[in-house]
């Protein structure tokens, strides 16, 4: 609007009329800044009403992602959420395969409760377990399968994983396709970058919907570490896509989907922070995948290789508190169970402890007991083993008389 020929045409009418003329000038003057003002208030109206829209997406994401049951369903004992810290989280994907329930993804996640750090490694499925509880030359993914024949259960199959991986697992969450397939059909879709050329899908632009997601995950690469890469790029853009406005309209069906479908022990207040910023900070995530490296290649398949997965651990999952404390460690088997003391030992030198020695106690005891020479000094390590061996016996007294690492444990059962 111009604002100049107005004012200078009132002027010179002013200057020939009456007062009563000049007085209805002045209101003429007056109206072009009414309708300035009032288109700023509009603008300034809008923005607030964006501004509440955005914080009522923000605080609905509990109800958008709300789970089946918060009850506590953990492994051992309830895991502590008074102290910030770093967490571990088992994530599996499974899906119904001609009639059978089968394990499409496994992810170990870590989550940094202070940074707000999330990294998520996958972990190769097809990858083969020399020798396990459930046989030998078994690999990962028919692993989850042979369990659930043998009348196991999805707990069974998380000690499983939480064993071969050596890893304390605070939370899991298991995640059926069909879940991904109702909310896809309700967020309309999701246009996908497809990195690589796969048996089901181009190179490109892809829209993956409820009716080809499990073609899209079930899809075979030039190689698994392409089909990791398109997996963890998945779960990205589905965070991201849960972050948007289309999904906050639908946020009521969404959330009876997710109650029909997701399982975890989270507690509420720590799933709804978990997932708060893995929606709004989708890009940030570190998303990566176990390297070929740390399995032992045949004509047969790829093998795990303990020793090299369990240093690709403690590089992407210790802690860096424990890392600093710098606790010497002894493990000593007093079980009578052959590499009850080891399979303890891989625990605490993934969680970032220095593991000194591992070896056999002589005298029998009634339980697992741990000696700690300084509580304070080594507070970290204590909590997590605290967490780890949840039947032991805690002395915090020096045990010199028996080792000269900072902390003794003695191994009775595990």
């Amino acid at each position: 609007m111009n604002f100049t020929n107005p004012f200078l045409k009132i002027k010179r009418i002013t200057s020939k009329k009456s007062s009563v003329s000049r007085i209805k000038s002045e209101k003429e003057i007056a109206k072009p800044k009414v309708a300035f003002l009032s288109k700023f208030a509009r603008v300034v109206i809008s923005l607030g009403i964006i501004a509440i829209v955005l914080c009522f997406i923000y605080l609905s994401i509990p109800n958008i992602l709300a789970i089946n049951s918060f009850e506590p369903k953990t492994f051992d004992k309830n895991t502590s959420e008074s102290t910030i810290r770093k967490v571990n989280i088992l994530l599996i994907v499974k899906d119904e395969v001609n009639g059978y329930e089968k394990l499409k993804t496994l992810d170990l996640v870590s989550y940094d409760e202070s940074s707000k750090v999330i990294n998520i490694k996958a972990i190769n499925t097809k990858t083969i377990v020399g020798d396990s509880s459930l046989g030998k030359n078994v690999s990962i993914e028919n692993s989850y399968q042979l369990n659930l024949l043998k009348g196991g259960s999805d707990f069974d199959n998380l000690k499983f994983f939480e064993n071969l991986l050596a890893v304390k697992l605070d939370y899991y969450l298991i995640v059926p396709m069909d879940y991904f397939k109702d909310s896809l059909k309700l967020m309309g879709g999701i246009l996908f970058a497809n990195d690589y050329t796969s048996d089901k899908f181009p190179k490109g632009n892809v829209m993956l919907t409820g009716d080809n997601i499990s073609t899209f995950w079930n899809s075979t690469y030039a190689n698994d570490g392409q089909s990791l890469v398109e997996q963890n790029k998945f779960l990205q853009t589905y965070f991201s896509k849960l972050g948007s406005f289309e999904s906050f309209l639908n946020y009521s069906r969404l959330s009876e989907v997710s109650k029909m479908y997701l399982d975890t022990n989270m507690s509420l207040s720590f799933y709804t922070d978990l997932f708060r910023n893995a929606i709004f900070n989708a890009n940030k995530i570190n998303f990566g995948f176990s390297p070929t490296q740390l399995f032992l290649n045949t004509k047969d398949g790829k093998y795990w290789n303990i020793d090299k997965f369990d240093e690709y651990i403690k590089n992407e999952f210790s802690d860096t508190k424990i890392q600093r404390e710098q606790a010497r460690v002894e493990v000593q088997n007093a079980s009578g169970t052959s590499g009850l003391a080891t399979k303890v030992a891989r625990f605490v030198s993934n969680s970032g402890a220095e593991v000194s020695r591992v070896g056999n106690f002589g005298i029998e005891v009634p339980k697992t007991t741990v000696y700690v020479k300084d509580q304070n000094k080594f507070a970290e390590t204590v909590n997590f083993l605290e967490n780890l061996l949840t039947n032991a016996e805690f002395r915090f007294e020096s045990p010199e008389k028996l080792s000269t690492a900072d902390i003794l444990i003695i191994v009775k059962e595990f």
